[in-house]
């Protein structure tokens, strides 16, 4: 198996360091192309999902929510392709939007302080997905997954948020 940093070594490193430990790895290729975009997209919605399971929303919650954003959207006009100025512009406002919103669920849930022990973990973890050859495994979509996505390889190990969790004393939230 491919050598791969360390907990403690990760923990060194700011989220961003984490994130392009990742993107160096791994080979991720950061030309923005439509394809790509897609892809990130379909990422984010993947976690989106988990997100509201995790909160313990239901299908129709989750439904009612993407629906009206839905119409909002539709309204405001968001779905015309204004170029890439406009795309940057607006993708920097949702992401920084998106923070905000992360911030505050991590404060109300009382688990602000362990984000970055999280982060931590779920670098190391990302980092077992490694093969052997110390190589990413790629779909090529005839998995479900989408094309392009790095899925897990035998080495990879599940990120252990639980633990840290429960070392901070939460048993339930």
């Amino acid at each position: 198996m491919t050598q791969i940093p360390t907990r403690f070594e990760i923990s060194k490193l700011s989220q961003h360091e984490k994130v392009m430990l990742f993107v160096e790895k791994f080979g991720v290729e950061l030309k923005d192309t439509k394809q790509k975009r897609l892809l990130l997209f379909k990422l984010l919605l993947e976690e989106v999902f988990e997100l509201a399971l995790s909160l313990g929303l239901s299908k129709e919650d989750f439904e009612d929510a993407v629906h009206a954003q839905k119409i909002w959207s539709l309204e405001q006009g968001e779905f015309i392709d204004l170029g890439l100025r406009h795309a940057k512009i607006g993708t920097l406002d949702a992401i920084a939007d998106m923070r905000y919103y992360e911030e505050q669920l991590l404060k109300m849930l009382g688990v602000d302080a362990l984000i970055d022990e999280a982060m931590t973990e779920v670098t190391y973890s990302n980092l077992t997905k490694l093969g052997d050859d110390g190589n990413p495994v790629i779909s090529d979509g005839s998995d479900g997954n989408p094309v392009g996505k790095i899925i897990k390889s035998k080495n990879y190990k599940k990120p252990d948020i639980a633990y840290i969790v429960d070392s901070a004393g939460f048993r339930e939230f």
